[in-house]
């Protein structure tokens, strides 16, 4: 019981996210992607992004790095990202 709740409740989190995101430029994770390597310091040879949601931070992280992995738990999110051809 406790599973189905915590899938539901992310499931409605993620719905309410993407109005929320789609209403966000993307520079907006362009900016994070260089906030995080300038803070790291050193380029990435991967990133592993968990609980990615729609892709934006992945695909922007993809842009500068070599290998990027994304990892979502919710296999709905996930057929909805790869039905957008993000990935």
């Amino acid at each position: 019981m406790t599973e189905q709740w915590v899938k539901e409740f992310y499931l409605n989190q993620h719905e309410f996210g993407k109005s929320l995101f789609s209403k966000i430029p993307n520079r907006l994770f362009e900016n994070l992607a260089d906030e995080i390597q300038e803070q790291v310091g050193v380029p990435f040879q991967s990133v592993l992004e968990l609980g990615g949601g729609r892709g934006d931070l992945s695909m922007e992280m993809a842009k500068r790095n070599k290998n990027v992995t994304m990892i979502e738990l919710v296999p709905e999110i996930s057929e909805e990202v790869k039905n957008q051809n993000k990935f």
